[in-house]
């Protein structure tokens, strides 16, 4: 009823809230004031207190720069750090009034190419970029990144080591093996450039990457040269966050990051099943239908077995290229006391700030 009584923009800035807290002012890319939900209640068997949370305010603030960010916990201006920069993490470690807490954050960072780009149409040109990328050499550059195989990593529900081993065994890095899948589907260096062509066309694409991700930039750099070993020829192209959503979800891009972060699997029924964000545009109407059925599955060992069928199947086709798990690091004041995270939320229900 708000929604159609204010509209779409407005209601955007100032929504109604259903959790412990309402919004009080919004500034876009600024600032959040969010006030004390009285009528909140929560069954969340991770906090004690189940009613209204202690706090009567808080306020929520972006600030892009690391270094800013850190100096301001260290100040006591902020009191909690979300995703706090890793590399800052040693020198919040080392300072006795914050706490820094770690965390595997669930889901992934990986390549995602457009299908329907003639040259990514081909599955053998896909096995060859899995195998032609080398995820040990590409966390080297990422801080607290931990290289993945599968699509459903450690602390997500359904987790399967069995299906992390398979995607890792079934693209193992092998150069090789990868010039010769390029090789088998056409692709060749007939001028000697070291950039492989098809019917005089050279593969050369270009990697869209955010201008706010720092990680992005970093291991771009690393695939574009894993990816001209195998004849690959890959331009940078930094876009804005917003613009780069857009882009990937209209299908006018080549390559570039996935990123999503859940605990629950079910996030793949949007990465692959809806349409604003199918950013591959891998067309499978089947496994769509196993998605949709895989969410309702209360069973976790049935759960689990499900979701595992379905990676087997996004890691056959090499829907995308999985690459790397971040690690969460959350910096608290010890004046906080009380918090509570399950590695995916902070909860608030129990938080008390001591003077």
């Amino acid at each position: 009823a708000q929604v159609q009584a204010v509209g779409d923009e407005a209601f955007a800035v100032a929504p109604i809230a259903s959790g412990p807290f309402a919004v009080q002012e919004f500034i876009p890319d600024s600032e959040l004031l969010l006030v004390r939900n009285e009528n909140y209640s929560t069954n969340l068997p991770l906090v004690e207190n189940k009613g209204p949370v202690h706090l009567t305010e808080m306020l929520v603030r972006e600030i892009p720069e690391e270094m800013t960010m850190t100096a301001e916990l260290e100040a006591g201006t902020i009191d909690v750090l979300e995703n706090a920069p890793a590399a800052t993490i040693d020198r919040l470690r080392n300072n006795p009034e914050i706490t820094v807490i770690e965390s595997r954050q669930p889901g992934i960072i990986g390549l995602v190419a457009n299908l329907n780009q003639p040259f990514f149409a081909d599955l053998q040109v896909r096995q060859a970029i899995a195998k032609a990328v080398n995820r040990d050499e590409l966390v080297k550059v990422v801080i607290g990144a931990v290289p993945v195989h599968a699509f459903i990593t450690q602390g997500m529900v359904a987790y399967s080591a069995e299906m992390e081993s398979y995607g890792q065994e079934l693209h193992t890095h092998d150069i090789a093996a990868a010039q010769a899948l390029m090789a088998e589907a056409g692709w060749t260096d007939s001028d000697g450039d070291g950039i492989v062509e098809k019917d005089g066309t050279p593969f050369a694409v270009e990697l869209l990457i955010s201008t706010n991700a720092a990680d992005q930039e970093q291991a771009g750099q690393v695939l574009q040269s894993q990816l001209k070993e195998i004849g690959i020829d890959i331009q940078i192209v930094k876009q804005d966050t917003n613009l780069l959503w857009e882009l990937k979800g209209a299908g006018e891009f080549d390559l570039g990051f996935e990123v999503y972060g859940w605990p629950d699997p079910d996030i793949l029924s949007l990465v692959f099943g809806a349409p604003w964000w199918n950013s591959s545009k891998y067309d499978n109407p089947e496994m769509v239908e196993q998605l949709t059925a895989a969410r309702y599955i209360l069973d976790a060992e049935e759960r689990t077995a499900a979701y595992a069928a379905i990676q087997k199947t996004l890691l056959d086709d090499v829907v995308e290229v999985t690459l790397w798990q971040r690690t969460r690091y959350l910096a608290v004041r010890n004046s906080v006391q009380g918090l509570v995270t399950n590695g995916a939320h902070v909860l608030l229900n129990d938080v008390t700030i001591e003077e």
